[in-house]
């Protein structure tokens, strides 16, 4: 079983999954460089993802600030609040899920693949309320710079 899977969940709902994260909070709202700025983890191939929509001239100011939050999750900088919030949005997410039959299956498979075994919704819920700041710091710490893509248009005379 991925022992850092629920914790990895609130982690990157805290760090770019929700409204309320670091990432759309910092980049998006306060500092508004971006129409976009969230992060995906993604357990199978063990690599989180962050996207920003930005301007090119503000990539540098942006990948400061992105660093700089991860930073903040590595030294426990988040409330017990956001939390709560992130865990009540997760569940929120799971339950969904049952609404659309491919979800569903996705979330069986999801379940076998990366937990490795099949979880009742109880006890999936239990898993990640039962997940602690030192855990969330724990996958936070996890967590380095490997590679940064940008993608830059051009505008053309058409």
């Amino acid at each position: 079983m991925n022992d850092h899977y629920f914790a990895g969940l609130v982690f990157d709902g805290l760090f770019g999954g929700f409204p309320h994260s670091k990432l759309f909070q910092n980049v998006r709202e306060k500092e508004s460089l971006a129409y976009s700025a969230s992060s995906g983890l993604d357990f199978l191939r063990g690599i989180m993802t962050v996207g920003t929509g930005i301007e090119f001239d503000k990539r540098e100011q942006v990948e400061e600030i992105v660093l700089a939050q991860l930073k903040d999750m590595q030294a426990g900088d988040f409330s017990d609040a956001l939390i709560a919030q992130t865990k009540s949005m997760l569940i929120n997410h799971y339950k969904q899920n049952d609404d659309y039959q491919g979800r569903s299956l996705a979330k069986q498979y999801q379940d076998i693949l990366i937990i490795e075994k099949p979880l009742s919704q109880e006890q999936w819920i239990a898993g990640l309320n039962a997940v602690t700041k030192e855990q969330i710091v724990a996958v936070a710490d996890k967590m380095t710079l490997q590679a940064i893509f940008f993608l830059k248009g051009e505008a053309t005379d058409e």
